[in-house]
């Protein structure tokens, strides 16, 4: 059995934010402000806010570790066979499924997976929603904790923004190391800091924009990797195919790679279902960016900076409620287009009588 040893980064992380917090309160407020420059209400000053940023980084990450990703509650299969009712629920009208129309399900947890769940050999459980993995954080990034994960991020660039601001302006004035050639120079530790907090901010600024991106369209991690996924492979056949025979494959995938599937419920014939295909580029969760965003953040604008404390529990729902918000998970105007291509008879008919 191999050692978990997914807690090292974490606690190498906050070993290097209570380092920034000696380096900055102590060593450039303290040292270099109050004792050399008789700054003292500029340091209170700039201590207060870097240590009110701090907390909030600290507390975001207590909350993601606490409230966690999220947990499923258990969904028996859906009726789609008309013979056996006992114990199982009656379908959405729209709901993500298999290529045999079937939708999938987790045997580990017995449970339909629903609300875009993924088993997390980690938590091993499923989690609704599920994101990635953040190795810097130790923990798994779902539907309870993706606002906090954000946040989290968001405190932690303000804070480096912050710390390179203020240590900028003043830096000219903290040449008080000497070398051993009698040089007066700046202190090594605030050349680490320096180095680091760019390093950071690069970083941070693009998981940020990363992550907004994939909010504005309601796609996760997961999604993403998934949709890179196949287009490495095509362009290693491709490569493959023209080394070997100096052409590519004569056989393309019309519309690209499938990433699953939806059953519909028909609307005019009784007891059955259309199953169509669906590509990453069709977006099916995405009801437009204003409503992704309030569907992570929160309805009302002040709630996007404010930390989320209660947790997500569908175990206090009856299963009635959650295909409900099943049903709705796809957006209207993908529901719409699949409705027209019934209409046009395109699609696989699966009889559930």
């Amino acid at each position: 059995m191999r050692p978990n040893l997914s807690w090292i980064i974490p606690i190498l992380v906050l070993l290097g934010l209570g380092y920034l917090e000696y380096i900055y309160a102590y060593r450039f407020c303290y040292i270099g402000l109050i004792r050399s420059r008789s700054q003292t209400a500029v340091a209170i000053v700039f201590i207060a806010l870097f240590n009110i940023l701090y907390c909030l980084i600290l507390f975001t990450w207590f909350l993601l570790v606490c409230l966690g990703p999220g947990r499923l509650k258990g969904i028996p299969l859906y009726n789609l066979g008309g013979k056996f009712k006992e114990g199982f629920l009656p379908p959405p009208d729209f709901f993500v499924c298999n290529g045999d129309g079937l939708p999938e399900y987790c045997t580990t947890c017995h449970t339909v997976k629903y609300d875009r769940s993924h088993h997390s050999s980690k938590m091993e459980r499923c989690v609704p929603v599920f994101d990635h993995y953040c190795l810097w954080v130790g923990v798994v990034i779902g539907k309870n904790n993706y606002k906090n994960f954000m946040l989290f991020m968001t405190y932690l660039f303000i804070l480096f923004i912050y710390v390179l601001i203020t240590f900028t302006i003043y830096a000219p004035s903290l040449r008080t190391y000497r070398t051993a050639t009698g040089q007066t120079v700046l202190n090594p530790n605030f050349i680490v800091m320096y180095i680091c907090t760019a390093f950071w901010i690069v970083m941070l600024l693009g998981l940020l924009i990363s992550h907004l991106n994939l909010i504005a369209s309601n796609r996760a991690t997961i999604d993403d990797l998934k949709n890179r996924r196949p287009q490495r492979e095509r362009v290693a056949n491709n490569n493959s195919w023209s080394t070997l025979c100096n052409k590519p494959p004569t056989q393309t995938i019309i519309g690209g790679h499938v990433a699953g599937y939806v059953s519909v419920k028909h609307p005019m014939l009784r007891d059955t279902r259309v199953v169509f295909p669906y590509y990453h580029s069709d977006k099916i969760y995405d009801h437009g960016w204003k409503e992704n965003m309030k569907a992570i953040f929160g309805d009302r604008y002040y709630q996007w900076v404010l930390p989320q404390i209660h947790s997500y529990r569908p175990q206090d729902q009856d299963n009635r409620r959650i295909l409900e918000s099943e049903d709705k998970l796809i957006c209207c105007r993908f529901k719409e287009e699949l409705i027209k291509r019934i209409h046009n008879e395109e699609g696989d008919l699966f009889i559930t009588k």
